[in-house]
């Protein structure tokens, strides 16, 4: 049976996948606004961007909702305290260094600032994956511990 810690639990997990999987093609879809002019391109990635916003900030409050829920944070070691504190990094990383690239990589501008905020973003979404990686292993050592 279902408690609802289990369906915030789903949902921060469908919500951190949805991140991760949005967050693939930002570098693609950048790639394809810098060579083109296509508005169908920046719309695409306006909607990945808000996209990959809505999944960042909805996993850390359905983590944080599951973590309270569970019995606090009494109830849980520091391998859980840790993954919290960089799922909210990693929202940083999403509003403070990818969506304000893409708004440079959207704009229309000279080539060199948009290519540079391009190479940004890119780079943003690898430490942003990478992040996410780390909380994937921290939420995973309760069940294969490392040592």
């Amino acid at each position: 049976m279902l408690t609802i810690k289990n369906i915030f639990v789903l949902l921060h997990i469908v919500t951190a996948a949805g991140w991760f999987g949005v967050a693939l093609l930002l570098g693609r879809i950048a790639r394809a606004a810098v060579s083109s002019s296509d508005e169908a391109v920046r719309e695409t990635g306006d909607k990945a961007i808000s996209l990959a916003g809505m999944f960042a900030a909805l996993t850390f409050l359905f983590g944080l909702v599951a973590f309270l829920i569970g019995g606090g944070f009494g109830a849980y070691g520091p391998e859980y305290h840790t993954s919290l504190l960089f799922t909210l990094v990693l929202v940083g990383v999403q509003f403070l260094a990818i969506r304000p690239a893409w708004g440079v990589v959207a704009s229309p501008g000279d080539q060199a600032s948009r290519e540079a905020a391009r190479k940004r973003l890119s780079m943003s979404v690898g430490a942003g994956h990478l992040i996410w990686l780390f909380v994937l292993v921290l939420m995973l050592t309760r069940y294969y511990p490392l040592m």
